[in-house]
């Protein structure tokens, strides 16, 4: 995380980018390169490009970035009424009271949803405004394929780990949890119907199994059960353009401009004047300065 985890975290990240880019540093070795993973959610279009204030949030204006916004925004969100106004939540493995800012606002505005439910082990300073708690298995007693970590890995592997102790009888995994939700509730959000059912009906390990199977190195399921170290895959190779999702395959080395002059608002495409976003998941605003009056670019937030 290092440097994300304050204001101007996206800037910081950005910066380190672009120099690796004017120092050639990009997708070579000794540089920042890309893993080449088992199952690779990038290569069959599991994860999008991505994209950023298609939406914005109700009361602040805030842009979203990949469909999510400042969890910051949470608290208002719940306590302003008005069309839209968040009346129920549910919580998963997290204690935003805590970790996230403003705790004090957002633990008062918890205590006036109308339903909460926290798919969780404890009762903590979040999930005590719960109305139902939901406990899954403990993390021994499931198997692990990690499929988010392998993405940010500093070499290829690929390792299964199966369950360490048997589930008790009634006790259900975090993915049963899930699935039954999304029995009973009827509508798999933001995913195609036949892929939805598909999903809810089949099992983790062979979802992964399936992405092994179809990856880049044809391995299986069974074949890393066999392997109770993990499978080496090599060390990280160049992998540009081919990794990227950008049209013409081209690395956007700078966010969607707004031109304006010195002294004037900035145009709508950087959102309502006045308004500021504190995340670290969208590009700050930053003053500009021009030459001879000339209009000069800036980032939009």
């Amino acid at each position: 995380m290092g440097v994300s985890t304050q204001r101007f975290g996206t800037l910081c990240q950005w910066g380190i980018q672009l120099l690796n880019i004017v120092t050639g540093n990009l997708d070579r070795p000794g540089g920042t390169m890309f893993t080449r993973p088992a199952v690779d959610p990038i290569r069959t279009r599991q994860i999008d490009p991505g994209h950023q204030g298609r939406w914005r949030s109700r009361v602040r204006g805030l842009p979203e970035f990949g469909g999510e916004l400042p969890v910051a925004a949470l608290a208002e969100e719940i306590r302003t009424p008005g069309a839209g106004q968040v009346r129920g939540l549910v919580t998963v493995a997290g204690n935003p009271v805590l970790s996230t800012p403003a705790g004090p606002a957002l633990d008062e505005a918890l205590a006036g949803l109308d339903f909460m439910v926290s798919v969780d082990f404890y009762v903590n300073e979040t999930t005590r405004h719960a109305d139902v708690i939901l406990p899954p298995a403990a993390p021994l007693e499931r198997d692990h394929y990690d499929l988010v970590f392998h993405l940010l890995a500093v070499r290829d592997t690929a390792r299964y780990v199966p369950a360490v102790l048997p589930k008790p009888p009634g006790a259900r995994h975090d993915w049963e949890i899930f699935r039954e939700l999304a029995r009973r509730y009827g509508r798999p959000a933001r995913s195609r119907a036949w892929r939805a059912a598909l999903m809810v009906r089949m099992r983790p390990e062979r979802i992964v199994d399936l992405g092994l199977r179809t990856g880049p190195y044809r391995l299986s399921l069974a074949r890393l059960r066999r392997l109770p170290h993990g499978a080496d895959l090599g060390e990280l190779r160049p992998s540009l353009p081919g990794r990227l999702q950008t049209p013409r395959r081209r690395v956007r080395a700078a966010p969607r401009p707004c031109w304006r002059r010195p002294g004037t608002r900035p145009p709508s495409c950087c959102g309502p004047p006045g308004t500021r976003s504190r995340s670290r998941r969208g590009p700050p605003r930053t003053r500009s300065r021009s030459r001879r009056g000339r209009p000069r670019r800036a980032p939009c937030s």
